[in-house]
């Protein structure tokens, strides 16, 4: 399962870096330009950010959440579907 979810997040991130590069090759700013989580799920984000109570941490998931590409997301995302699916083996 972990690593189906690993396929599909690492799809989605390929998906929205194809977009992102063709908007980029079009020089047209558009939406996939600067494409982040905060601007999908603007509620949710600020409140992960906000609930979690150690300044580190909270710094290192705001520039996932504020700054980092989601293309760039789903790829570090499906990384870490693929390390857990390599130490939790369903039967």
């Amino acid at each position: 399962m972990w690593t189906k979810l690993g396929i599909v997040s690492l799809l989605a991130g390929g998906v929205t870096g194809v977009f992102t590069g063709i908007s980029s090759f079009m020089q047209s700013s558009d939406f996939w330009e600067n494409l982040t989580v905060s601007q999908i799920l603007p509620g949710p984000s600020g409140m992960l950010v906000d609930l979690i109570p150690i300044q580190s941490v909270q710094d290192g998931i705001g520039y996932c959440v504020y700054d980092l590409h989601l293309g760039w997301f789903f790829v570090g995302i499906s990384m870490l579907f693929f390390l857990i699916g390599l130490f939790f083996k369903e039967n």
